[in-house]
């Protein structure tokens, strides 16, 4: 039996563990939240809506939802006493630890973690510690990048015989297409980007996302700033960083807001370069979307970024992320805007990169994993 734990199964997350489970055959547990959003599951997987922290605001209140429904769950597990537990995500580590050591320690059943990021984002080395006792901890560390496994094991003496590279998957929006095509005519009075190189970057907007860059560059670069062949969106809630000097850019769009589906879909659509300019990442989710939409991507050689591009010609890298760098490819870019039609237009190229995210096989390489430890 298999227990799979995932307590923010909601948004881009809901899309991960539905194509994850949704290609595994045997009956396996799903403890999520009880705003999981995506599309419905296959009978084998046996939906439990556990947790009801995700929409409450008071923090102490939040905490004590998130901790009741963490117990509910212990409790279930050692009652049934699944051969796995697969953790996917912490939200009070602390915590979280100390209930898996009690569920092992009672059960000794196998435990799996996905370290879909080495540390929490924008965290620094503020949770190294109880990180470190995490990954000795648990049985298994899956991660989608060889380069995290490398980072795992140099800065936590992980043994990396407990490491299992498995692919992120790509990852589909789900619209509902007669609504998307209602309201793309609004969208495309709003945005006006017909017959202009579109730069992108969607989603929580951040220092560690290389944002403020990004905003660099456009505004010391007149052969970016004052062309009208050119449009800079940056789209989604701005968390720390100020992007009020792009204002007056005629040909930037901030919109520090979150917007729906059918509006991110309608951006990737329209979108000839996306931004991913991490200063650090392990894999970004955000890439997988784009990619699913064959976007092609401008990143940073960092994490799993540029594993892509090792794939397919689908996109352009900076070795570093400094402005002049940035700069230089994305004067590239615009002189030779042929290459992103070109990209584009490849499905071969395209063919390949759905095949090394497939979700079939991962999911295969997950299961294998799990009969190995049972």
């Amino acid at each position: 039996m298999i227990a799979y734990i995932d307590p923010q199964s909601y948004r881009n997350l809901s899309i991960y563990d539905y194509n994850l489970l949704s290609n595994m055959e045997q009956d396996i547990h799903y403890f999520c939240s009880k705003y999981y959003d995506y599309l419905d599951l296959p009978q084998n997987i046996r939906k439990h809506n556990v947790f009801k922290y995700n929409k409450i605001n008071n923090v102490v209140l939040k905490a004590i939802s998130y901790m009741f429904s963490y117990i509910m769950l212990a409790f279930w597990i050692i009652r049934m006493k699944p051969d796995i537990v697969h953790v996917q995500w912490f939200r009070i580590e602390r915590f979280d630890y100390i209930v898996l050591k009690i569920i092992k320690k009672i059960t000794k059943t196998k435990i799996v973690f996905t370290a879909h990021n080495i540390l929490p984002h924008n965290s620094a080395d503020k949770y190294h510690g109880i990180y470190e006792k995490i990954y000795n901890f648990v049985d298994a560390i899956i991660v989608h990048t060889s380069d995290t496994k490398k980072k795992i094991v140099e800065k936590f003496n992980v043994s990396d015989s407990k490491i299992f590279v498995i692919q992120h998957g790509l990852l589909k929006i789900n619209v509902d297409e007669k609504e998307y095509e209602r309201l793309k005519p609004e969208f495309e009075q709003k945005y006006n980007l017909e017959n202009k190189i579109v730069f992108t970057s969607l989603g929580e907007q951040s220092m560690y996302k290389g944002v403020d860059v990004i905003a660099e560059v456009w505004l010391t670069t007149p052969q970016l700033a004052n062309n009208p062949k050119c449009s800079l969106l940056i789209v989604g809630k701005c968390k720390n960083i100020q992007l009020d000097n792009l204002n007056n850019i005629d040909n930037v769009v901030v919109d520090s807001r979150r917007i729906s589906d059918e509006e991110f879909l309608f951006i990737l659509r329209q979108t000839d370069v996306y931004l991913l300019t991490y200063r650090t990442i392990s894999q970004s989710g955000a890439m997988l979307t784009a990619l699913n939409e064959k976007v092609p991507i401008l990143v940073t050689d960092v994490g799993g970024l540029t594993d892509p591009l090792k794939i397919a010609k689908v996109g352009w890298c900076v070795d570093k992320l400094t402005a002049e760098k940035l700069r230089q490819k994305m004067l590239e870019i615009i002189d030779n805007p042929e290459n992103i039609e070109m990209i584009k237009n490849n499905q071969n190229e395209w063919n390949k990169i759905y095949q090394f995210y497939n979700w079939e096989n991962i999911s295969k390489q997950t299961i294998r994993l799990y009969h190995s430890l049972a």
